[in-house]
């Protein structure tokens, strides 16, 4: 029996989803499976200055304002005289340089790096490693105003329908393989999503 790798079995099953989605006309594509970790840690450590939990001396006391991979925190004029303690979000350069260094739309988002590993300074070390760093998890794209809203009954029944899960409630777009269930799709149903995604994509 060939077991398939973890992300190649959540990709099958994103993919059956997005066929199926398509072929009832509703748009819907894979935003980001992978993600590097360097590109996770500033994204997470962004979010973490933006939502006050990182102190102007967690900013301060990395080496010329910089983590170990080379992305510039702090430079003493953007806080004067503020006191350690001082949640880094509340100064605007500080503010609109973690703006430049996430992502366009400031999320919630998890680590790169272990929370052991110095790389991670100065993100919070209780944060968990992103789970696009192993291709466990994919930001799936979909115009959900056609199935009644991101958190629909009838959206959440699709999901689960393809053996997938949304555990992150803020993020109607990141989905995980649902491990406990799996697809729950006839064969003749998925062949017919398939026929109909290539008459619309060929007509």
């Amino acid at each position: 029996m060939v077991i398939l790798p973890e992300p190649l079995r959540l990709k099958l099953r994103v993919n059956f989803l997005i066929l199926h989605l398509r072929g009832q006309g509703i748009p819907c594509w894979i935003q980001a499976h992978y993600r590097t970790p360097d590109r996770a840690h500033r994204w997470s450590t962004a979010y973490s200055v933006l939502s006050g939990k990182i102190n102007v001396g967690d900013l301060r006391c990395l080496a010329d304002g910089r983590d170990l991979d080379g992305n510039l925190w702090f430079k003493p004029e953007w806080a004067p005289g503020a006191g350690d303690r001082a949640p880094a979000n509340e100064f605007a350069a500080i503010v609109a340089n973690a703006n430049e260094l996430g992502p366009r739309k400031p999320v919630y988002a998890e680590e790169g790096y272990a929370s052991t590993d110095p790389r991670r300074r100065p993100n919070l070390a209780e944060i968990p490693i992103s789970k696009h760093i192993t291709g466990r998890a994919i930001d799936l794209n979909v115009e959900w105003a056609a199935l009644g809203g991101p958190w629909s009954a009838q959206a959440d029944e699709l999901i689960a329908r393809y053996g997938l899960c949304r555990p992150v409630t803020s993020e109607s777009w990141h989905v995980e393989r649902n491990k406990a269930h799996g697809m729950n799709v006839p064969l003749r149903e998925l062949f017919v999503a398939i026929w109909k995604y290539l008459l619309r994509r060929f007509k």
